[in-house]
């Protein structure tokens, strides 16, 4: 007879036993030798990564890192919209982490990098696992794919790509798991749902893969009983994933997004638009099919071919799992598919880095078949050992050297072969590189300080993608500033659109070697201030004094009428450098006749400087004069002036040259030497001078500084906000109706209007 005593022993005795197999099982798949490996292959992608970092000092490698990932990081605040618009609803949260530990964009982007990459490796390695290769082969395969040139240049800069890889690479696992086996369970199910849920809210293509992928393992055997069942299941786990992902790419195509932006900003970069607000990217908007073809091919061949040959014998050598033949065959056709449409879902380019994994994979087995073949051949045992040594030592040696070159090679000296081909677009001839090179970085950022003081008015800003980031962490919010990124082919279109809309001024951030913006515009350009391998080109549509444009009365100089300045014998208006700017609108021409000056003139005794016109009747123009002490006479390069029009005019002198510059551009340069001018004690006098011949017309904004002003200066005073440094007289000429003309540089220097 069984007691109760009996059955409860029993029972206790068979809880026991299953208890220790589940803790044996646990301990198993964490004790330290399984953890060993992982941790390593962490490790080695950690180093990988933070080598070039460390190379590189201050700032992140990577083009995206800067442009995109640290301003938004910095300055903008990301809510639960904006995650859902840009698709990245852990990326973000990851990012912004690291930034509120560290405090820095940039310190932060150089520590997230390295981890994406190290956990890149161990998410693979995870994959690789769950068909039966063993945790030694799977870890080799996993090494050998980390030194590719593809892998690394994935890890660059695409973090969002790479952590939607490691979450996808880990339900494929949990997948393969499932689909070879009869498991059933509920956490096996829960883990695939998890992982699921976690790459449809990092990134939109990598989910799209790991569902694509999903049915076609899946349609493989849609008749057989056991797999109609785990299809269901499947299915069930990955059904909050598939809703998350519907509301993700559905809700932001009913508005953009409304979180908080300190800026005033208008994006014109036309992938980026297009990859944010639409799946399908048409290429054949911006290149034709023969420069689309090249990139493609060209970018293809340069990033895999030193894998392909024992990519192909490992293909024929051993037929790979389904699971990873379908991942293969969607990429694909993702990325060569522009070449056959035109068109392509998402970037084309973000494909052929997905190839890596395949392609890797194969040509690891292909490497592995070739030295099995080295071991069935009939040699003796000394001479086979010495074979595969070298087969495996030359493989291991030319991997790597391509790895180290590639993450080490300084930016300042790429592969000379390497130079204009497509590929650079899409795959950096190095790993130490940015948007910009490294050393012209201090470069824009003084240039950028430029803007941050100088940017006035409804200004808009309009800068190439490439300098973004590096505008949006340094450029103070204004209200009154608009900020316009545009893709490089389309500075024509942002020009035109942002003088439609009213922006005055209108800044360039250019690069100076390229010289003057080309656009079809009906513009000018101004370099109106320049740093390095960097300049700042200010627009013009109108050569117009900002008080004409205002349509405000100007004082009229005709019928004997001109200005003086009592009391300009000395003080502030004798400097022994200055510079004179004005804009002038002369009604008729006659030869030498004066139009200004703070001048002595005798037979035997000159001083001082006067602006008068020349003596070329058939080309009305103006040029500075001075005397020194002996009188001997220094005469500028002659400015031509149109009669009834506007002409902006400057000249200035520094103690060894004489510059003239017409509507903002240099027009002409006197060397002068050691000679210096003799200062003169007459009154200052505009529209007349010593002799007492007149001047007819119009002026507008007058300024004399007692300093010698840059070519950039002079360019930027154009815009109606010139420089207060050194000013000691401004007149704005508008009449009001008095004898009085006030100083508006407030040193008291005003003028008396005076009528013969």
């Amino acid at each position: 007879m069984l007691y109760f005593e009996d059955l409860d022993e029993a029972l206790f005795l068979r809880v026991s036993g299953l208890a220790q197999g589940r803790c044996s099982a646990l301990w198993n798949a964490f004790s330290v030798r399984a953890l060993l490996l992982p941790l390593i292959l962490f490790i080695v992608g950690f180093a990988l990564r933070y080598i070039p970092e460390t190379m590189v000092g201050q700032y992140p490698i990577g083009n995206d890192t800067i442009v995109h990932y640290a301003p938004y990081m910095a300055k903008f605040k990301f809510d639960l919209l904006n995650m859902v618009y840009w698709g990245h609803l852990t990326g973000w949260p990851l990012m912004k982490a690291a930034y509120a530990i560290t405090g820095d964009p940039f310190v932060a982007l150089k520590i997230v990098g390295p981890i994406l990459y190290g956990f890149l490796l161990v998410s693979f390695y995870s994959f690789v696992v769950s068909f039966d290769y063993g945790r030694n082969k799977s870890a080799l395969i996993t090494l050998f794919l980390s030194v590719q040139i593809p892998m690394l240049r994935l890890s660059w800069d695409l973090f969002h790509n790479v952590l939607g890889l490691c979450f996808m690479f880990l339900a494929f696992g949990e997948l393969q798991r499932l689909v070879k086996s009869n498991e059933t369970s509920w956490s096996s199910h829960l883990r695939l749902a998890v992982f699921c849920i976690l790459t449809a809210l990092t990134h939109q293509m990598t989910f799209f893969v790991l569902v694509v992928v999903t049915v076609f393992l899946e349609a493989g055997a849609l008749f057989k009983k056991e797999s109609r069942l785990k299809a269901r299941n499947i299915v069930k786990s990955m059904g909050p994933s598939l809703i998350l992902f519907f509301l993700i790419v559905t809700l932001p195509r009913f508005g953009p997004p409304t979180s908080e932006n300190p800026f005033q900003i208008l994006y014109r970069e036309s992938l980026m638009e297009q990859a944010a607000a639409r799946f399908f990217v048409n290429y054949l908007d911006f290149l034709s099919y023969f420069e689309l073809l090249d990139h493609v091919i060209i970018t293809f061949a340069v990033a895999f071919a030193p894998l392909l040959p024992f990519a192909v014998i490992g293909y024929k050598r051993k037929r790979p799992p389904a699971l990873i033949r379908y991942y293969t065959l969607i990429v694909i056709l993702c990325t060569f598919s522009p070449l056959l449409f035109g068109i392509s879902l998402f970037h084309w380019d973000r494909w052929m880095w997905l190839l890596a994994f395949p392609v890797g994979f194969y040509a690891f087995n292909g490497i592995w078949a070739v030295e099995e073949r080295i071991s069935s051949l009939e040699l003796k045992r000394p001479a086979k050992s010495l074979l595969k040594s070298l087969f495996v030592s030359a493989i291991a040696f030319s991997f790597g050297f391509l790895c180290f070159v590639y993450v080490t090679r300084p930016e300042s000296s790429p592969f000379a072969l390497y130079n204009g081909f497509p590929s650079m677009w899409y795959l950096p001839e190095t790993m130490r590189k940015t948007s910009i090179p490294f050393e012209n970085i201090p470069d824009l950022l003084d240039c950028v300080k430029w803007l941050d003081v100088n940017a006035r008015g409804s200004a808009a800003i309009l800068f190439g993608s490439q300098f973004s980031g590096y505008l949006l962490l340094n450029f103070t919010p204004k209200d009154n500033v608009t900020l316009v990124s545009y893709d490089h082919k389309e500075l024509d279109d942002v020009l035109e659109e942002s003088l439609s809309r009213g922006f005055r001024p209108i800044y360039v951030i250019w690069w100076s070697f390229y010289g003057t913006p080309d656009t079809n515009q009906n513009v000018s350009f101004l370099d109106v201030y320049g740093k390095g391998f960097f300049s700042i080109y200010g627009v013009c549509d109108s050569f117009e004094p900002v008080s004409a444009i205002r349509n405000e009365s100007l004082l009229s100089f005709r019928d004997g009428k001109y200005v003086e300045v009592p009391g300009a014998g000395s003080g502030s208006l004798c400097p022994s450098v200055f510079t004179i700017e004005f804009w002038a609108k002369p009604s008729n021409f006659s030869k030498w006749n004066r139009w200004m000056g703070k001048s002595f003139y005798a037979s035997d005794a000159k001083s001082g400087w006067e602006i008068m016109w020349t003596n070329d009747v058939n080309s009305p123009s103006i040029c500075l004069a001075m005397w020194d002490e002996h009188n001997t006479e220094r005469r500028s390069s002659s400015v031509k002036t149109e009669l009834n029009e506007w002409t902006h005019v400057a000249f200035t002198f520094n103690g060894s040259h004489l510059f003239s510059f017409r509507d903002g551009k240099l027009n002409g340069t006197v060397d002068t030497g050691d000679w210096r001018f003799s200062v003169s004690l007459e009154p200052f006098r505009v529209g007349s001078a010593f002799d007492g011949s007149l001047y007819n017309g119009l002026f507008a904004s007058l300024r004399f500084y007692d300093r010698s002003l840059s070519s950039y200066e002079i360019a930027h005073n154009l815009f109606g906000n010139g420089t207060r440094d050194g000013l000691v007289l401004e007149f704005d000429f508008i009449d009001n109706g008095s004898l009085f003309l006030p100083d508006m540089s407030g040193l008291g220097n005003n003028g008396a209007i005076v009528t013969d």
